[in-house]
């Protein structure tokens, strides 16, 4: 191959590979909620709901969290919903059980995993685990 071909190849190439390279434009009607539909604000946890009642809207959370993750259903409110739901059980928990909270913590971690990874096994395992964490938990 000469010189002068060789060069003309090159810069072939380069010029089609670089074309492959676009400007990023985000499309904000794609997340944009249409006129006239509303959104859901859930109330704020109670910081003196019994502790009973906070583990079992956790427990209602993970349920069906697996689902939203494969669904795509925004995993991620759930998972928030469950960080403002734990902020508010966990002290409740070292006061009465401080033996126990490296379990819950390990349901919410598979909770955490499957929707940060988007691994609905996780999000499953994070329901098994809890409900076989609150049958044992004394409270």
């Amino acid at each position: 191959m000469t010189g002068p071909l060789r060069g003309a190849l090159i810069a072939a190439l380069g010029a089609l590979v670089l074309s492959a390279c676009g400007a990023t434009y985000v499309e904000t009607s794609v997340t944009t909620a249409p006129g006239g539909v509303s959104t859901t604000t859930l109330a704020e946890v109670d910081p003196n709901a019994p502790l009973p009642e906070l583990l079992d809207e956790i427990g209602d959370l993970l349920r069906h969290l697996d689902e939203r993750v494969v669904a795509g259903d925004d995993p991620g409110a759930a998972l928030g919903r469950l960080e403002e739901l734990w902020d508010v059980t966990e002290p409740q928990i070292r006061a009465t059980a401080l033996d126990s909270i490296y379990d819950f913590e390990q349901a919410l971690t598979y909770a955490r995993l499957g929707v940060n990874r988007k691994r609905p096994a996780d999000a499953s395992k994070a329901y098994r685990v809890w409900v076989d964490i609150v049958a044992a938990f004394d409270h």
